[in-house]
């Protein structure tokens, strides 16, 4: 059914756990159509899914990087998080330390963190984190200025072994009540060195910008068992 209308599955990821953001999300996927026209139309699109409390469907433009390339290797120390330290720990992701960060909303909150963590099936396996980004009323321009420091070369992101591996446009939301500017995938080495980022000083200090710069965000982890190029 899901590609009655022309389209084809590129990702699933059944097993998914939002770490940032106001609501749960269970499953992300990601299915390909030829034009916006076939994705309205669609079945996908136009049938309530059976089961679903919820859903959140957003059409955006393609936007996959090399993924045949190797993802860089970690030049930062890796640390171990559990439950406890995974929000005591300062960070720019969870809570509250950096600059602007509203939890909950920019940052993870406390039952997030602790659940993800908790959650034996993310251990030690590559994560892949799903953003979804709403710019505040400056169009990009705040968020931007973090951008550069996390995706220079040599920046934060490579330096903990990650890597961006989708970067798109979001061009209209078909179903849900959220809407956003750009969907960004982002592959991790695994759970802790996602922590590890955020625990960053330099990090800590480049948030402010991605705080300052979403009006609403969310950060779903994601472990795709399905990714076709």
């Amino acid at each position: 059914r899901l590609c009655a209308g022309g389209g084809r599955t590129i990702l699933t990821a059944p097993r998914c756990r939002t770490v940032v953001g106001r609501c749960d999300w269970d499953v992300v996927m990601i299915l390909e159509f030829r034009t916006v026209q076939q994705l309205v139309t669609s079945t996908f699109a136009t049938e309530a899914l059976h089961g679903v409390a919820d859903e959140l469907v957003v059409a955006m433009e393609p936007g996959w990087f090399r993924l045949g390339d190797a993802a860089p290797e970690p030049q930062a120390e890796i640390r171990s998080f559990d439950a406890h330290t995974a929000y005591a720990t300062p960070s720019g992701l969870v809570g509250t330390a950096a600059e602007a960060a509203r939890e909950g909303e920019t940052s993870g909150t406390q039952r997030q963190v602790q659940d993800w963590v908790g959650d034996s099936a993310f251990a030690d396996k590559k994560v892949w984190h799903l953003n979804l980004l709403s710019f505040s009323g400056d169009g990009g321009t705040e968020y931007n200025k973090y951008a550069r420091v996390m995706g220079r070369p040599g920046g934060i992101l490579s330096s903990y072994g990650a890597r961006s591996t989708m970067a798109s446009a979001c061009l209209a939301t078909l179903a849900g009540r959220h809407s956003f500017d750009r969907a960004i995938f982002v592959e991790y080495p695994n759970r802790d060195a996602y922590l590890s980022m955020g625990a960053d000083e330099g990090y800590i200090a480049a948030a402010g910008h991605r705080h300052r710069g979403l009006k609403e965000t969310y950060i779903i982890s994601c472990l795709p068992d399905t990714v076709v190029v």
